[in-house]
């Protein structure tokens, strides 16, 4: 995919963040976490663990907890923003409920590029800003922050 040169795939990346999350709660993941999150069977954790792997993006070992490596959690910490920002979008901007909004952001985040992203973070924070002030430019410098309502919500 184009700009996305760490991109991994919808699958694998879902697997990083669920570990990202699951690290944030409970001080690292485990296997069975990992399929109760995701809700896929205990081997096709373990078969995506392998592949996370060898890419260098998870330790790992079989029967041991789960910890993302510094690349792991950089590229589960850009997944997490991407569907922060979309989720927010689509919910602060165009009105569509949380639970909506997160399944779908869960499926536009793997195939939009970056650049899409931003300039739909960018156009939310414009829309913000100028219905609290409307002489507001669209090119001024937004907040760096997703949209406030971009929090992911429970399962996927």
């Amino acid at each position: 995919m184009p700009g996305r040169s760490e991109y991994l795939g919808e699958s694998l990346e879902d697997y990083a963040e669920a570990i990202l999350e699951l690290e944030g709660k409970e001080g690292s993941a485990r296997v069975t976490d990992i399929s109760k999150k995701l809700a896929v069977s205990k081997p096709s954790v373990t078969g995506a663990l392998a592949h996370l792997k060898e890419k260098g993006i998870v330790e790992y070992a079989p029967y041991s907890y789960i910890r993302l490596t510094d690349k792991g959690r950089a590229l589960a910490k850009k997944v997490r923003r991407r569907h922060e920002v979309l989720s927010g979008f689509l919910t602060d901007i165009l009105g569509i409920s949380p639970e909506k909004a997160n399944v779908q952001a869960c499926r536009m985040e793997h195939i939009l590029e970056p650049e899409t992203i931003e300039k739909m973070c960018k156009l939310a924070s414009f829309m913000k800003r100028s219905y609290a002030n409307p002489s507001a430019k669209i090119d001024s410098e937004p907040s760096s922050k997703p949209p406030k309502s971009a929090g992911r919500g429970g399962g996927r």
